[in-house]
């Protein structure tokens, strides 16, 4: 991993870490955002990961969301972020997959506890998980933020799935669900 996980991967202790290796695969490109292995979008600046990300810190990050979503638009995608204890770099990253047979079948429950909702409900996956419908692509970790009080979302894992089952066109699942990760069990 990373020899101080206080310090960003732009600190010269973590540097040369393994924990760093997208972070270094992006600040080459200079931007603000990079796609990785055709299914990551990484942070072209130092931000570790979820626990950087908090009320005052959200609305800056969230555009990652929407290049991730540009990298898999479809119905059939889940885009994901894991909490800090369940993931392997510490540079944020957010997959773009499509979902395979478990992850429809987390769709399907999503769908069914979400359509014709509003506002934040309890949804039965590990820790203290919320979902929440869009009519739109939402600012997903100022949303997340907001729903968990505004303090850090280090033990926050996120998914953004699309869905038409709803009525209206396209809509945007959210699911934060806190102390676990689901991406293995749910993508390709």
């Amino acid at each position: 991993k990373v020899k101080e996980e206080s310090k960003t991967c732009a600190d010269p202790e973590n540097a040369g870490c393994g924990g760093c290796y997208l972070y270094r695969q992006c600040v080459r490109h200079s931007s603000s955002a990079c796609v990785i292995n055709g299914y990551l979008v990484v942070a072209g600046k130092p931000l570790r990961g979820m626990e950087d990300i908090n009320s005052g810190t959200a609305r800056s990050w969230d555009f990652l969301w929407n290049v991730a979503r540009r990298g898999c638009d479809s119905d059939r995608c889940v885009l994901i972020t894991n909490p800090v204890k369940y993931r392997s770099q510490h540079q944020m990253h957010i997959h773009f997959r499509h979902y395979n047979h478990g992850g429809a079948a987390m769709k399907k429950r999503l769908e069914s506890a979400l359509c014709g909702t509003s506002g934040w409900t309890h949804f039965d996956q590990c820790g203290s998980a919320k979902a929440r419908l869009y009519d739109h692509m939402p600012h997903v970790f100022s949303e997340v933020a907001a729903a968990y009080g505004g303090g850090s979302l280090r033990d926050v894992g996120v998914t953004v799935w699309f869905t038409s089952a709803c009525g209206g066109g396209q809509k945007a699942m959210l699911l934060a669900t806190t102390r676990c990760s689901i991406e293995h069990g749910i993508s390709r």
